[in-house]
């Protein structure tokens, strides 16, 4: 995959596009974020990116990226800006367990370390772990 299709990619999940985002996805897949399984299909990952997307935007600013057919391997810093606040009460009962509290207009970087799997050109997994402390912008 080259860093243009990776990058028209993150471009489907910033425009919300998630039936696009789906087609770079295999059938059967896995995304796990800080050890945490996220979602393993596609309407989980509609939910969670729909939850999510709700109160923050996100952009996917590469630094570093190498791919070859089988895997994708970046750092990246995951820019967060809070659109409305979302509370850890509020995340409890969405059932999202691996995110975080934000104020409505904070913003942040997150760098972290994104691996994907591949096969026949799909993702089949996706592993995100944080790669530092988040930067306050």
């Amino acid at each position: 995959m080259q860093l243009g299709e990776y990058l028209a990619y993150a471009q489907a999940f910033g425009a919300r596009a998630y039936d696009d985002v789906l087609t770079y996805w295999a059938p059967a897949f896995r995304c796990e974020i800080g050890g945490i399984n996220m979602f393993s299909n596609g309407a989980e990952l509609k939910a969670f990116y729909g939850f999510l997307h709700d109160h923050i935007t996100e952009e996917i600013l590469v630094d570093r990226y190498l791919a070859d057919d089988a895997n994708v391997f970046m750092e990246a810093r995951v820019r967060i800006s809070g659109l409305k606040s979302l509370s850890a009460d509020r995340i409890r009962e969405s059932g999202f367990s691996g995110l975080y509290p934000i104020e409505a207009g904070q913003r942040f970087d997150l760098p972290q370390l994104i691996h994907y799997h591949r096969h026949e050109g799909k993702f089949t997994k996706a592993i995100c772990l944080m790669n530092g402390a988040p930067i306050v912008l």
